[in-house]
């Protein structure tokens, strides 16, 4: 439906911001902004009320790029009077931490600064006679390699000398009877040693039981290491016998020897009489083959065809 003129008629704009928000004096300011609250809520409520359609979408943009306008006044306006109200506060707190709060804070301190020094000279008294105490019992105990500082005895205002004294003799106690039961075990000097750097019986046992495993450990690593390196040094040695046995073989000089001078009768290619054949000087070599049986059997059947003489074990 199309809107009346009437209907998009200008919104009428609120009273200028700078007059309803007014700093009169300081921190006072002049609120008349509840006043206007029913017309700022009836201006928008009326451009809200419009109908937008092809016809007016051009008139309600310009509305609301008026609406925008109005709100932006009043927050500029905000702005401004934030910072007037601000900075005499910011003059005014800078006066009052000189005239005042500097005033306490420095009292604060320097009470403070007396008050520990009393309290420390307290503390030190209390630890002074705790610390003669450790001495003279540790002492008792034949406990001569402990210090007071081993035992963390925190000593407090609010501690008496009687308690912290049960105390030392409590951590002293503990200590001699640990040294009873240690000296029942078996690497007793160790445990002791280990027991020194803690106080600590049950972790000395078991670090040096540990330590024990650990260098058991290594032995073992260290003798299997050692039977591998002579298993393999053996068997290097085995397979160079063998090696240096075949090149021995390979390498081995013929031996000459005397031999009768063989004689091969032939015949005289017509049937004739026998002749015999030049003279032939024998010679021997020494060696040993090796091979399966099949190959050995072949060497042989080969001297054999050959006419060669040979001896066999």
């Amino acid at each position: 439906m199309r809107e009346t003129d009437n209907a998009l008629a200008p919104v009428e704009e609120p009273k200028n911001a700078s007059d309803l928000i007014v700093v009169s004096q300081l921190p006072v300011i002049e609120e008349q902004l509840i006043r206007i609250k029913s017309r700022v809520d009836a201006t928008v409520a009326e451009v809200l009320a419009l109908d937008v359609t092809e016809d007016t979408v051009t008139t309600i943009k310009k509305r609301r790029a008026e609406l925008n306008k109005i709100a932006t006044e009043f927050e500029n306006r905000r702005k401004e009077v934030k910072k007037a109200v601000l900075t005499p506060y910011e003059k005014f707190e800078a006066t009052y931490k000189e005239c005042v709060i500097d005033a306490f804070k420095n009292a604060d301190a320097e009470l403070k600064t007396r008050i520990a020094v009393v309290e420390d000279g307290v503390k030190i008294r209390k630890q002074d006679e705790v610390a003669a105490y450790f001495k003279e019992y540790a002492s008792s105990l034949n406990l001569d390699f402990v210090n007071f500082d081993d035992l963390n005895v925190r000593v407090t205002l609010s501690d008496s000398v009687k308690k912290l004294k049960e105390q030392v003799k409590a951590a002293l106690d503990k200590i001699s009877a640990d040294l009873t039961m240690i000296a029942t075990l078996p690497d007793a000097d160790e445990i002791m040693a280990e027991y020194k750097h803690h106080y600590d019986a049950a972790l000395a046992v078991t670090a040096v039981s540990n330590r024990h495993k650990a260098i058991e450990e290594e032995r073992r690593i260290a003798e299997e290491r050692r039977r591998a390196e002579e298993a393999r040094a053996e068997s290097e040695r085995k397979a160079k016998e063998v090696l240096d046995a075949q090149k021995k073989a390979d390498t081995s000089p013929v031996e000459c020897v005397s031999a009768p001078i063989a004689q091969k009768p032939t015949e005289d290619g017509n049937g004739g009489e026998m002749k015999f054949t030049e003279q032939v000087e024998l010679y021997s070599s020494t060696f040993t083959v090796y091979g399966s049986i099949e190959e050995l059997k072949s060497i042989k059947n080969y001297l054999k065809e050959r006419g060669i003489r040979y001896e066999c074990e």
